[in-house]
């Protein structure tokens, strides 16, 4: 009936509602009537849709299709639709799917290599580069952080990608640009936006990374001279759940004459004081899921250098 629906529907939000129940399903049937979709309904928001219903079925075959409609999909007018089908390629994310996540990273980093006429799609594929978590993602997003675009645009989905990536180096370079007063303040406004997505993925990263990118925002949000750049690093600063920012976050706000920064420094510094327990022990566990990472580096180590003398 919703394969039906989705091809017949007069009403667009008829057929939208249909590739929602088609990416529930998830069937093979209901991944080609999601194709049809995709490639040939008038409308670019179903398309959209239809791309936003293969990113959640997550199978390969449904990868497949995103990956052809990337490559296809090259004229300016189509640019939302490229635009979602990068985003959802992000979704194919290393450990967890491996092989999958491989092939949308090198899907991605085609796309940036070559450009797009869009700086929206380049910054999405920025973006969903960073997600896939693959093995050299972070050394590709740092060659694109000085490729011109207006208004930084692209590098905001560069930063963003670098925080969702759970490499410690994506830290160290991130800490460094933040902390350049002579790079441009949109640039720096993106670097900050970007620590929002580290912090939403703190778990993904070591105790001393996450300490080193809470005294890069603390240094932010006392110094920048720019009023967004200092709003934004305040609310990084609470997702982040690091209580020593609160005498930072205070002090500031005791002076700051912009109402904006002063109100985001204010909201994170109560929602970091009336914290409980949990963050703690939210804390607790980081430390010994460090421990549990390096003990498993150690063991590969060792496991490497016995297999060396084996051969």
């Amino acid at each position: 009936m919703m394969r039906y629906q989705l091809a017949h529907d007069p009403d667009v939000l008829g057929r939208i509602e249909a590739t929602e129940a088609l990416g529930e399903d998830g069937s093979s049937e209901s991944i080609e009537a999601l194709k049809s979709a995709l490639f040939n309904d008038a409308f670019w928001g179903v398309r959209v849709a239809a791309a936003d219903a293969l990113g959640d079925i997550g199978t390969e075959r449904a990868q497949s299709i995103l990956l052809q409609g990337l490559q296809e999909f090259a004229t300016p007018e189509l640019s939302r639709v490229r635009t979602a089908i990068a985003a959802n390629l992000g979704k194919y994310q290393a450990p967890q799917q491996a092989e999958l996540a491989q092939r949308s990273a090198q899907a991605l980093w085609a796309l940036l290599a070559r450009g797009d006429i869009s700086y929206i799609v380049e910054s999405t594929a920025a973006h969903s580069l960073g997600k896939t978590r693959t093995a050299g993602c972070v050394d590709q997003l740092e060659k694109l952080i000085d490729r011109p675009s207006w208004n930084n645009s692209v590098q905001r989905g560069v930063f963003r990608g670098l925080g969702e990536s759970g490499d410690d180096r994506a830290v160290d370079i991130t800490v460094a640009y933040l902390g350049d007063d002579n790079r441009h303040i949109t640039l720096r406004f993106a670097v900050a936006a970007g620590m929002g997505s580290l912090a939403r993925n703190r778990h993904l990263y070591s105790e001393e990374a996450r300490q080193r990118a809470v005294t890069a925002l603390c240094n932010a949000v006392e110094h920048d001279h720019w009023e967004p750049v200092r709003a934004v690093s305040s609310r990084a600063l609470k997702s982040l759940g690091e209580k020593r920012a609160i005498g930072v976050l205070e002090r500031v706000a005791s002076h700051e004459t912009e109402t904006r920064a002063q109100r985001d420094m204010r909201m994170a510094a109560q929602a970091l004081r009336s914290g409980d327990k949990s963050d703690e022990q939210l804390k607790q566990l980081r430390k010994d899921l460090d421990q549990v990472r390096e003990e498993n580096r150690k063991l590969k180590e060792q496991l490497g250098a016995i297999e060396a003398r084996l051969k």
